[in-house]
């Protein structure tokens, strides 16, 4: 089961993300500060629509093997992932953290778990290393859900839980002795630590599950609309208006700590169970398709920044802000071709050998 009208949603998230890393210095970056402002809550929102999909896509799956889901899962993430860190590899070994101990946790995908190596080499793989953890756990999460071993009602109330008792602790962190600043070890721990977002994958799983599981669908044009605008205005004037938080709590809040999770759930679910002319247009292909690519936009956006600044801009001689605009569509159009030509090719590969393996394995 898929919802390709969130697809697309991945696309404009990886863009805010890639605007908030390169694009601060141009006159839309400035116009549009408070918007540009939320990259770093993008990957929050990944995390949370992460859990949704692995959520609708396996729940109605009467069986599946374990191996096969771990194989699909790294098929999915590591030729794009491996082919940034190796080209970030050759450009910086040996600057700074970027040690061969380093280069070892990235290729495991363990760099979050051992400060200060979480923004190591290609500092966006940090999300690829917390999302290897999430998958690693779904399938135990999944079996306690399938097999009954715990009600709906019960799993999200445990996510809404787990979502307080982390936000709570980071929080509690930040604001002790604990936390020295950034950069520093106690940063990564709130911050890029897998265990610090576990919750907005429970949440993302919980919203998947009530999708499946009520069956609830609106098919009402302006209804449906004015639901999706509603929600979408509280979250974003939730993101840009973190001072009424920081003032409910009188004290800074771990924002980045997945805190905005329980917003991205309702957004995701509510856009989910939508069915209009909006969502309509949004799972045609051209959309979906950039949503597709929207993973190499985001795993490829450090890389290629510095491939273009050191290659192409100089030769380009354009100024800053068309400079800025040449390197996101260039982006934009290489992560398409790259999702074309490398992602579905060597998932469909890796597949394939793995099939094959297993027959041999068997025929013995």
């Amino acid at each position: 089961m898929r919802v390709e009208s969130l697809t697309f949603l991945r696309f404009l998230a990886a863009i805010l993300v890639v605007f908030f890393h390169y694009g601060n210095n141009t006159a839309l970056g400035g116009g549009l500060k408070s918007l540009i402002s939320l990259g770093p809550q993008m990957v929050t929102f990944f995390f949370t629509l992460s859990g949704f999909v692995l959520a609708i896509a396996y729940l109605n799956k009467k069986q599946y093997k374990l191996f096969d889901f771990y194989i699909a899962r790294i098929a999915r993430i590591a030729p794009i992932y491996m082919l940034a860190l190796f080209f970030v590899f050759y450009s910086s070994y040996g600057g700074g953290i970027n040690d061969l101990y380093a280069l070892l946790l990235n290729i495991s995908f363990l760099q979050t778990w051992v400060p200060p190596y979480a923004l190591s080499f290609n500092s966006p793989g940090w999300s690829l290393s917390v999302e290897m953890f999430f998958y690693l756990t779904f399938p135990a999460v999944l079996f306690l859900i399938k097999e009954r071993r715990v009600s709906e009602g019960f799993f999200v109330f445990f996510s809404v839980f787990i979502y307080i008792l982390t936000q709570v602790t980071l929080s509690s962190l930040l604001n002790s002795d604990f936390y020295q600043g950034w950069p520093s070890e106690s940063h990564d721990l709130i911050y890029y630590l897998p265990l610090s977002h576990y919750c907005s994958f429970l949440l993302g799983i919980s919203g998947g599950l009530l999708y499946v599981r009520s069956k609830l669908r609106f098919n009402y044009e302006f209804r449906t609309l004015a639901m999706i605008s509603f929600v979408l205005f509280i979250t974003y004037y939730s993101l840009t208006n973190a001072k009424i938080f920081i003032d409910i709590f009188d004290a800074p809040l771990a924002f980045g700590g997945s805190f905005y999770s329980i917003f991205f759930v309702v957004l995701i679910f509510v856009i989910a169970v939508s069915n209009n002319f909006v969502t309509r247009l949004l799972s045609k292909p051209v959309f979906v398709l950039l949503g597709e690519a929207s993973y190499s936009i985001y795993i490829l956006q450090m890389p290629f920044y510095y491939f273009y600044s050191k290659y192409l801009s100089k030769s380009l001689n354009l100024n800053p802000e068309l400079n800025f605009y040449t390197y996101m569509i260039s982006l934009v159009v290489l992560s398409v071709i790259t999702f074309k030509v490398i992602e579905v090719p060597s998932r469909k590969l890796i597949m394939k050998f793995s099939l094959h393996r297993r027959n041999v394995v068997l025929a013995k």
